[in-house]
């Protein structure tokens, strides 16, 4: 299991993030102590492949992915997806959509309110695909059109993003699953397993 700790402060505290109870409980004295302390087994986490080691297969074709190549945009041309949307990018868009959220959510833990929560449940009801499809509309700094996503992007995004039918499940759970194993906006974290 990975773990994306906040970072630590200059006392050596872990700062405001969704997984700072989590750090905090691994370094407790009641579960360091004798012969092997818990937080000696915590090693660095790679979320993804180190120095030129990432590569994606598509339709049986392999693609090298470095910081300096990024991911080929697979036919998106093909399915109907417009270059400016493949310029900006999947992982842009996706996080375009659940950002508002996690904003208002993080909010909601560092203030101890529920407003964000009421949000998210008045937007419970749709699905990935229902919200990009019916409700989302693009920020401004994507320099997007600024209007619903079509059933081609959205696919297109699902592809790359998830797996298949995974943009059928609630967004509530999409949002969650942004708080829980991804970076909110803002936030610095270090992953973590253990050995």
């Amino acid at each position: 299991m990975r773990y994306p700790l906040p970072e630590k402060d200059s006392s050596g505290n872990y700062k405001n993030g969704i997984m700072k109870r989590l750090g905090e409980l691994i370094n407790c004295p009641q579960l360091n102590g004798g012969d092997t302390p818990l937080n000696t087994k915590l090693i660095d986490y790679y979320f993804k492949a180190r120095a030129g080691g990432t590569f994606l297969y598509f339709n049986n074709q392999r693609y090298q992915v470095s910081e300096e190549t990024p991911p080929p945009d697979f036919r998106a041309k093909e399915m109907g997806v417009e270059s400016e949307y493949v310029d900006v990018g999947v992982d842009n868009i996706v996080g375009d959509v659940v950002e508002p959220f996690t904003r208002i959510l993080l909010r909601d833990l560092e203030q101890q309110t529920n407003t964000g929560w009421k949000t998210m449940m008045k937007n419970d009801a749709y699905s990935v695909r229902s919200y990009m499809s019916f409700k989302y509309i693009p920020s401004v700094n994507l320099k997007l059109p600024p209007m619903h996503l079509a059933t081609n992007v959205i696919n297109w995004c699902e592809t790359f993003d998830n797996s298949t039918g995974s943009y059928d499940r609630a967004l509530t759970e999409q949002v969650c699953d942004a708080l829980a194993f991804a970076t909110a906006p803002g936030e610095v974290v270090e992953w973590k397993c253990f050995e």
